[in-house]
């Protein structure tokens, strides 16, 4: 039986969690099923009492297109080794997309382990990975956020760095703010405001979809990195302003590397990294639009969406958008002839810029959204 579990039924989940997953930590564990249960939904399917097979949807304000919605982040995504091949996932994956189109959700998102095994459930890739690196002759001055607690010596290397007067003045800025918003370690909310402002900039600047930085946001980053030992680095240039934010485990992997393009170089790696899913058809299309420079002042277009799984999203449909608005009418009866036809999961890799179609000449005057800068892990 599939079905949502309630409360503290989620703990029940920690079994299959750990038989699927069994690198992670003790401490990631604790810290998993303490906060980050606390407001997701895990879809689970259940064999005699036990279950057998889940998915767990963690929940992220997500900036997209200017719009704020509330998405999900599918994340283990799991099946017990005595119950796999036998369509408990394809289960629990349309329970889960039933919950989010009855909830208008434009789509869902995931970091695959394996693209093959999400590809038939109708993902695509929506973005890549790219590397940082500081640029030849920059200046900077770097130091460190640990989970450890800030005391005089954590203060006084902060000083040595970035002069005595400047941390003087963040000291009088954190005092003065409500002790609710102080987080233990990583500074402990030292230069939390200066992270967020930050990234927000940053973000809002080259990327159409991200995950709102908020204080909430950082607490939930700091305690994530907490059960690793991960790290999180801060540039700042000859004014002491903050020229980069980099995030990363203790194994050195990098989970983010926002720098400012006048000290850092961004470089393509080719390596494709989140793909996505997109539950409601008619709410994902209402952010593209006709392209600035496009000859056409209105455009109205058919084409077919293959969706396997979601038939509100399978069938044929009339397109209609400008520069400002877009929206997509359903057809009562399937039109096959002549209709440039593409399944769900290539379409949002398309409109994410992740990949070309064949025949998708029909798209051309359409304008496509940057690849999403979306680097949360769990």
């Amino acid at each position: 039986m599939i079905r949502l579990l309630t409360g503290d039924e989620k703990q029940r989940s920690k079994a299959l969690y750990s038989h699927a997953f069994p690198e992670d930590s003790e401490t990631f564990l604790e810290y998993y099923f303490k906060i980050k249960t606390a407001d997701n939904r895990i879809i689970a399917d259940e064999e005699d009492g036990e279950i057998v097979s889940m998915a767990n949807l963690n929940p992220y304000s997500v900036v997209f297109c200017g719009r704020r919605a509330e998405l999900d982040y599918i994340i283990a995504v799991a099946t017990h080794a005595n119950y796999r091949r036998q369509g408990r996932m394809r289960g629990v994956l349309a329970s889960a997309f039933d919950v989010m189109y009855r909830e208008g959700k434009p789509f869902t998102y995931l970091k695959p382990a394996n693209k093959d095994y999400y590809l038939p459930f109708g993902f695509g890739f929506i973005s890549e990975v790219w590397e940082t690196r500081p640029k030849e002759g920059s200046d900077l001055k770097k130091i460190i956020l640990t989970a450890d607690l800030r005391n005089d010596a954590g203060m006084g290397q902060y000083a040595a760095i970035l002069g005595k007067d400047f941390v003087d003045e963040l000291n009088n800025d954190f005092f003065a703010a409500s002790m609710s918003e102080r987080s233990p370690g990583f500074g402990e909310g030292l230069f939390d405001a200066r992270i967020l402002e930050f990234q927000r900039k940053w973000l809002a600047s080259n990327a159409d979809v991200y995950c709102d930085r908020t204080q909430e946001y950082l607490n939930g980053l700091y305690h994530m990195l907490g059960t690793d030992g991960g790290e999180i680095g801060l540039y700042f240039d000859k004014e002491n302003r903050l020229a980069g934010v980099e995030i990363y485990w203790s194994t050195g992997e990098s989970i983010e590397f926002l720098g400012d393009p006048e000290y850092f170089d961004r470089i393509r790696t080719g390596k494709p990294d989140k793909m996505a899913r997109i539950i409601h058809l008619e709410e994902f299309v209402q952010v593209l639009h006709l392209k600035p420079d496009s000859l056409k002042q209105i455009e109205t277009m058919k084409f077919r969406i293959r969706d396997e799984m979601i038939p509100e999203n399978n069938g044929t449909f009339l397109w209609h958008l400008n520069r400002e608005f877009s929206y997509i009418e359903k057809l009562e009866h399937e039109d096959r002839l002549e209709v440039f036809e593409v399944g769900i999961g290539d379409f949002i890799s398309w409109a994410f810029g992740q990949k070309e179609l064949d025949g998708g000449y029909v798209f051309e005057d359409i304008q496509r959204l940057h690849p999403a800068e979306i680097h949360e892990e769990v």
